[in-house]
């Protein structure tokens, strides 16, 4: 019997996309490092994180708006949980998360 089995999975969205699961919660350490670019009418964050089976991936968080981006740099500067939710597909096997702050 086949079943569908992903392969090593570099990247948080997609992660998200295969377990199925819609909304997850991102504990960073405090001070995490991460990277902001512009995207499209918004800003998108790059970090890493652990994912349940201990391997690292890439989470893309997606803000559109300033206010989701400054609530979202300081929970990842204070090393709070942030809940995010599945977003929009950027690529074939990258998917980017949007925070819920």
């Amino acid at each position: 019997m086949l079943t569908n089995i992903p392969a090593v999975l570099n990247d948080f969205g997609a992660y998200l996309k295969a377990s199925g699961k819609r909304f997850q919660w991102i504990a960073p350490k405090k001070d995490t490092k991460f990277r902001m670019i512009a995207w499209s009418s918004g800003t998108m964050i790059l970090l890493r994180v652990m994912l349940p089976n201990r391997r690292y991936a890439v989470a893309r968080i997606y803000c559109a708006t300033q206010e989701s981006l400054q609530k979202t740099r300081q929970h990842l500067s204070s090393g709070d949980r942030l809940s995010v939710k599945l977003g929009f597909q950027l690529t074939r096997s990258i998917w980017c998360a949007i925070p819920q702050v």
